[in-house]
């Protein structure tokens, strides 16, 4: 037995840290092959094995090197062989000690990597919750004489009338839209509240179908057509459903009555009707939806007027007004008339 073959042997596998080879039955087969004791059935396993894999030949090669250098074949005598069988445990034992440190570290590493994803996860989650991202849709503006039908992200629709602004600002937990002039809304039904503000006060729905006049200068109007509508102001809530007309200019005083103003929908069915309306209120309603201008004396003003109005134009309306109620028109600039006559009192 060459004694310093052997210990380069076991040397060499020991600070090429193999440690797990120690245990393969391949290394007594690589022994057997360089001291010429191996039998044919195990060459043919030990070829099979370096066949498998560039680096088992690699370290067949390199230990078979270090067995062919020349050693001295001194015994060694008792004191140095027990020495060097203990360096041999140690240094076995550090190469164990090692590699479980390093898989305690690795361990480590990825539960600190978990637990930072985690606290990273749940804080996105709770910003998120707690500050949810705000999309602001387009600003559209209506010019004075058209009107235009808005589809909003959640496929609400809104058909403005002429003059009217339409600001939408959409989160995760409300739908919010700014309105100033008229239209006619049909929201989709969700969880999220939908919200409509104006310069005189604000309405709450869900999923419903209303008209709404918000103008900054007139009392805020609205008109349900389908399912409940809250119109709220600071100090007092009303519930309005279907078949159900509000309007402000009581202030708290206010009450919900049967609709039956069917000039709310003038601008989508171009056909007005009066039903023993002062003349006051149809020269309103005519400035209002023909954008002119109109001078109406005090003693005139409580003539009754009943009558229909359908897809006409100023002309005509200003005609027949004058022969129903007895009264002239005079046309005292553009889109501006003055009022005089007897009227109602013959």
């Amino acid at each position: 037995m060459h004694v310093g073959r052997v210990c380069r042997f076991i040397c060499c596998i020991t600070k090429r840290n193999i440690y797990a080879m120690l245990q393969d039955d391949y290394t007594s087969l690589i022994h057997k092959s360089l001291t010429g004791q191996i039998s044919r059935q195990e060459n043919i396993q030990l070829q099979q094995w370096l066949q498998d894999s560039a680096e088992h030949r690699r370290e067949y090669d390199e230990i078979k090197k270090i067995w062919e250098m020349d050693v001295d074949d001194t015994s060694p005598d008792e004191y140095d062989h027990a020495f060097n069988l203990k360096r041999l445990e140690e240094n076995l034992t550090l190469l164990v000690s090692k590699e479980i440190q390093v898989r305690r570290l690795k361990r480590l590493v990825i539960l600190a990597l978990s637990m930072c994803a985690g606290v990273m996860a749940g804080s996105a989650y709770l910003y998120l919750y707690l500050y949810p991202p705000v999309r602001l849709e387009e600003r559209y503006t209506v010019a004075a004489s058209d009107s235009s039908t808005v589809w909003l992200s959640d496929s609400s629709r809104v058909d403005l009338n002429s003059t009217s602004r339409l600001g939408c600002q959409f989160t995760r937990k409300e739908r919010v839209i700014d309105l100033e002039g008229e239209a006619l809304l049909s929201v989709k039904k969700e969880e999220r509240p939908f919200i409509l503000r104006s310069p005189a006060g604000t309405i709450r729905v869900k999923g419903t179908t209303f008209h709404v006049r918000a103008f900054s200068d007139r009392p805020l109007e609205v008109m349900v057509i389908d399912g409940r509508v809250d119109v709220c102001l600071p100090a007092m809530t009303w519930h309005l459903h279907r078949g159900e007309y509000l309007s402000l200019k009581d202030g708290l005083r206010s009450k919900a009555v049967p609709a039956d103003d069917s000039s709310m929908q003038f601008w989508l069915t171009g056909k007005l009707e009066f039903k023993k309306a002062s003349l006051e209120e149809v020269i309103r309603q005519v400035e209002k939806l023909y954008s002119i201008r109109c001078t109406l004396p005090v003693a005139l003003r409580g003539c009754p007027f009943t009558g229909t109005f359908d897809q006409a134009s100023v002309e005509e309306i200003i005609k027949i007004l004058s022969y129903s109620i007895n009264i002239e028109f005079h046309a005292t600039g553009r889109g501006s008339y003055s009022i005089s006559g007897k009227g109602c009192t013959l």
